[in-house]
């Protein structure tokens, strides 16, 4: 479980007037809970997913993963609890290096430091088997530069490399925004999957209305730092993109 106890963060705009990106905010995730979060631009969405990874501090407030504070830990500190995977399907994979070597970079990441971990057989197998199950036929690539793969391809296996270990949060922020539809809708129906399969907690940020309300148990929408609306499971199976669209609007 994630949860936040009374969180705030401010930014001080070019006119010295403060502005809060989270705004005391009370809220908890439960465990293998998938949510989605919609709103508009400079909502809080992405801040919100930074505050989890460690990339932004609040500037007061807890955050418990599992009763545990994490909310002064370092991003590496919490890398071993927490995957994500970003907009850009060029981030999160080095491009000069292969699949598989990428995949061990991924794997070494959460692990023991001064850990070194061979690319034995066994390694390859659990990789293969593992991109396998995206059923795009990339465990035949896996001696490939990751550079010579489309953005989709990437970004699936990303997906993979994000969810390879034993982290139990994915936070996964507009993935498919870069990517054409079919690429977007295998992205979407593979993260469902691996999500269910591994009871992975997963915040995902979208601008797609229909993936808000295809995808996951769970929605928010957040406006100007603080969660407007949030529904979940039978309530949330009856929303449309419409129901979103005229809440946004």
């Amino acid at each position: 479980m994630i949860k936040f106890t009374n969180v705030y963060k401010s930014f001080t705009d070019d006119a010295g007037q403060v502005n809060a990106l989270i705004a005391d905010l009370n809220i908890a995730f439960n465990p293998a809970e998938f949510t989605m979060i919609i709103g508009a631009n400079g909502s809080g969405k992405s801040t919100l997913l930074n505050i989890i990874a460690g990339l932004v501090y609040p500037d007061k407030g807890t955050i418990a993963l599992n009763q545990k504070e994490i909310q002064q830990l370092k991003t590496y500190e919490r890398s071993k609890y927490i995957a994500r995977i970003f907009q850009n399907p060029l981030q999160g994979s080095v491009a000069e290096l292969t699949v598989m070597e990428n995949m061990r970079l991924a794997y070494l990441r959460n692990q023991s430091k001064g850990l070194t971990l061979g690319i034995n057989k066994a390694f390859k197998e659990r990789v293969k088997h593992e991109i396998s199950t995206l059923n795009l036929g990339l465990e035949n690539k896996t001696e490939q530069k990751m550079g010579t793969l489309s953005g989709g391809q990437r970004q699936a296996l990303t997906l993979v490399m994000a969810t390879l270990c034993d982290a139990k949060v994915l936070l996964m922020d507009e993935p498919t925004a870069a990517l054409d539809p079919k690429s977007a809708h295998s992205l979407m129906e593979n993260a469902a999957n691996i999500i269910k399969e591994k009871q992975l907690t997963t915040l995902m940020v979208t601008h797609n209305m229909r993936e808000a309300v295809n995808y996951g148990n769970r929605l928010l929408m957040m406006k100007e730092g603080r969660v407007e609306i949030d529904v979940k499971g039978e309530e949330k199976m009856k929303l449309s993109a419409n129901h979103l669209f005229d809440w946004l609007n």
